[in-house]
């Protein structure tokens, strides 16, 4: 072979090398983009439930005045829940870069966006406003099909994303996390409208439920977490936020249970009640947030 011909061999050899390396590159970096999305995509639906009773947890705090700062609480719920909708339907935000395309996440969603086109500023107006029994006994209706309609949203992106992207045994750790950040606004929001009289009797029934519900999820976070095929390390950090988790939920637990049995609860208390439900959505919001990634695909 001539030299003209060695060096034209060299060059073409170098650059099939250099474009496959730049295509596995590419394909690595997408890969990663689109595992970003579906972590993302898995905690913003996740999160809804949460946000809706987030919202009527801190709507009933205003209407009890228990404290100012509930009233921009609800209207950052309310805030955070409509871009989460969108974001959800359409990328560009929280880590979803893409629009949803799967028919069973678009039937979900527009099932809420048709419910939340009417309570959104239905809900605002009573983060500003005081609402009449009336007002607050139909919200307190509309607020369980919300959380509903969202956790059905919850249930389609898991089915379409998650359990076929998700690391092995890594799925029901998100779904118990899920659980719990709703629950843990849920309580407060029936003990606060039990205290208040609205519908006392069926909150402390419904009270009652969560408070059990919730010691067997924090159960159930624990197995989870040592269950799944994270590394050790992993599991170790998990472990000790859900354990964090359980010590704040252990304070919140024992005022909701004294509520349970009485009915009954000063300003005082509704503001310490929110202000750990705050404290416990923190800590759950972060384990979720930085894990999302990790059960989608553990690397």
């Amino acid at each position: 072979m001539g030299s003209a011909h060695y060096v034209l061999w060299a060059s073409l050899v170098r650059y099939i090398i250099n474009q496959t390396t730049a295509l596995v590159v590419c394909m690595g970096l997408l890969t990663s983009i689109a595992y970003a999305d579906i972590a993302a995509r898995m905690d913003v639906a996740g999160r809804q439930a949460m946000l809706s009773m987030r919202m009527a947890m801190s709507l009933c705090l205003v209407q009890a005045g228990a404290n100012e700062n509930y009233q921009y609480a609800a209207q950052q719920a309310i805030q955070v829940f409509d871009k989460s909708l969108h974001a959800l339907l359409h990328g560009e935000a929280y880590g979803i870069s893409a629009p949803e395309r799967h028919r069973p996440v678009l039937t979900a969603i527009n099932r809420v966006t048709e419910m939340w086109f009417q309570l959104g500023p239905d809900y605002w107006d009573m983060s500003v406003n005081q609402a009449s029994s009336e007002i607050i006994s139909e919200m307190i209706d509309e607020n369980i099909l919300l959380m509903q309609v969202s956790d059905a949203v919850a249930f389609e992106v898991s089915a379409v994303y998650a359990l076929k992207h998700a690391a092995p045994g890594t799925l029901p750790l998100l779904v118990e996390l899920n659980a719990a950040r709703t629950l843990s606004q849920k309580a407060v929001k029936e003990a606060c409208f039990a205290t208040q009289g609205f519908r006392a009797d069926e909150m402390l029934a419904s009270l009652g439920m969560s408070l059990q519900q919730m010691d067997a999820k924090l159960a159930d976070l624990a197995q989870a977490a040592v269950a799944n095929t994270m590394s050790m390390n992993k599991k170790a950090a998990i472990a000790q936020s859900i354990e964090e988790m359980s010590g704040i939920w252990a304070v919140l637990r024992s005022e909701l249970q004294r509520i349970h049995e009485t009915g009954a609860a000063s300003k005082a208390q509704l503001d310490t009640l929110g202000r750990n439900a705050s404290q416990f959505l923190g800590v759950a919001d972060m384990v979720t947030q930085h894990y999302a990634p990790i059960l989608v695909k553990d690397e």
